[in-house]
């Protein structure tokens, strides 16, 4: 077989036509192959923005965007509140303040002091107000006793604000 009778055989129509079920399928393969590495594509330039963002908040000197899930919060303090001791309770005020704090900076009001804060916006911002205040007195003397109904009423209160808030 020469040169020529090979150049002929792949030059027949024969061989184009038998060729013709095979173009298509390595097209249809190359198609997808181009559509996946797309996919890919776009999929690791969001992975890579996510690690980007992770490595410059390791090396900054700021806060870490943390998301804060206020419902599991909340679940941790209500679990606690079928405890009837004093030491639980001061940590379930303590915990409900600093919930709350996380609430306003979440909500792009913590640059606000309690008083400057309006009623229409957060209900119950009274009781609310109760329990930044006792938790403050705790920090202060930790031997204060914490009257447990009361904490209970805020707690129902708070749990109502933030079911208003949509948080839970």
């Amino acid at each position: 077989m020469t040169i020529n009778d090979i150049n002929s055989f792949l030059s027949s129509s024969e061989f184009t036509e038998f060729l013709v079920p095979f173009k298509a399928i390595f097209l249809l393969l190359s198609l997808i192959m181009v559509c996946l590495g797309l996919y890919y594509l776009v999929q690791q330039k969001e992975l890579l923005k996510e690690t980007r963002r992770k490595i410059d908040n390791f090396f900054s000197q700021q806060h870490f965007s943390v998301h804060v899930d206020f419902a599991s919060q909340w679940k941790e303090i209500k679990a606690l509140l079928p405890k009837e001791d004093q030491i639980t309770y001061r940590l379930i005020v303590t915990r409900m303040s600093n919930l709350f704090f996380d609430i306003l900076e979440k909500s792009n009001l913590s640059d606000k002091t309690l008083e400057e804060l309006d009623e229409r916006r957060i209900p119950n911002l009274r009781e609310v107000k109760e329990i930044v205040e006792m938790a403050e007195k705790l920090r202060d003397d930790s031997s204060l006793p914490v009257d447990i109904d009361k904490v209970k009423e805020l707690a129902a209160s708070f749990e109502k604000t933030m079911a208003y808030l949509k948080l839970l």
